[in-house]
């Protein structure tokens, strides 16, 4: 995977900033990148119609504004088309943002950035991001792939079954970046045990390693000395409520 050297990867322009409010992201340092260095992948699955598709750049256009780009991956969140523009017209360099989070935040970012462009996705593009998501990241919680597709948590819920397990750890990362096991009952009978076999622990590493809200932890230990089950009736063989 491409990625930009370190959190200086170019020439800053001196006294340039750009914002993008409707992402939450103010007065980011323009910098003049080189396009080589950049991916012309989306980092989302393109629309597959042609209705409603923006007309080409033309060379004035494709110098503003800055494009907004994934430092860890140099992927672009916002301008991929500005890019292909600038490498079509034969230029070296080209002004960018940097935005420095995580895989799940870039995407989500470029999801919005689809939203904010104000031409609709189909319902066969929606679908196919709903796929694409759950094969790229299979441990991302239903609700926040349906933040990213513009469909609905049962929608992605009923895709994930069609698809198939995918395997991995039995956790999934919520819309708030935290991960969250899939079934609850495993999650505290996991904790209960750790309690047994080491009942001085510190409640915040016993709920970090059973990956459980540290509520939870409390109320698994509480249970557990109690001699109950840890795991109570009504909650035995429902997942976890995802976010």
């Amino acid at each position: 995977m491409t990625s930009l050297p370190g959190r200086d990867p170019g020439h800053t322009r001196e006294n340039r900033l750009a914002s993008w409010p409707e992402l939450g992201l103010l007065d980011l340092s323009v910098w003049l990148l080189p396009v080589s260095a950049l991916a012309t992948e989306p980092l989302l699955p393109q629309r597959t119609g042609t209705s409603g598709q923006p007309p080409p750049l033309t060379g004035d256009e494709a110098r503003l504004p800055p494009i907004l780009v994934h430092s860890s991956t140099a992927r672009v969140i916002d301008g991929l088309r500005r890019l292909r523009a600038a490498a079509e017209l034969g230029r070296t360099e080209i002004e960018a943002c940097l935005f420095h989070g995580s895989d799940r935040e870039a995407v989500v970012l470029a999801a919005r950035v689809t939203v904010l462009s104000g031409l609709p996705l189909s319902t066969s593009d929606r679908s196919g991001t709903v796929d694409w998501t759950l094969r790229s990241y299979p441990d991302w919680s239903d609700r926040l792939i349906a933040e990213v597709a513009g469909r609905s948590p049962t929608t992605v819920a009923t895709a994930r079954r069609r698809l198939g397990p995918a395997g991995g750890p039995g956790q999934r990362i919520g819309r708030d970046g935290r991960a969250r096991p899939v079934n609850s009952a495993e999650a505290r009978q996991r904790a209960g045990e750790l309690f047994l076999a080491r009942p001085g622990a510190v409640l915040r590493e016993i709920a970090a390693e059973a990956g459980v809200a540290l509520s939870t932890a409390q109320d698994v230990r509480k249970r557990v000395r109690a001699g109950l089950d840890p795991v109570p009736e009504g909650i035995r063989a429902r997942p976890a409520r995802e976010t």
